[in-house]
């Protein structure tokens, strides 16, 4: 589990503007809640041969 104020990644890049679109796409990967997410199936779907 993540602690408040641990920090979920690092941006590295090579220039202000790049790190903020980078820092901007870490930050919609993800979602901050109370409560943990709902377990889905380890296999959605088998696509036949």
């Amino acid at each position: 589990a993540i602690q408040s104020g641990q920090p979920l990644a690092v941006v590295y890049a090579r220039d202000d503007s790049a790190a903020q679109q980078a820092a901007a796409a870490v930050q919609a990967a993800f979602v901050i809640g109370d409560s943990a997410p709902t377990a889905r199936p380890l296999i959605y779907r088998s696509v036949p041969a």
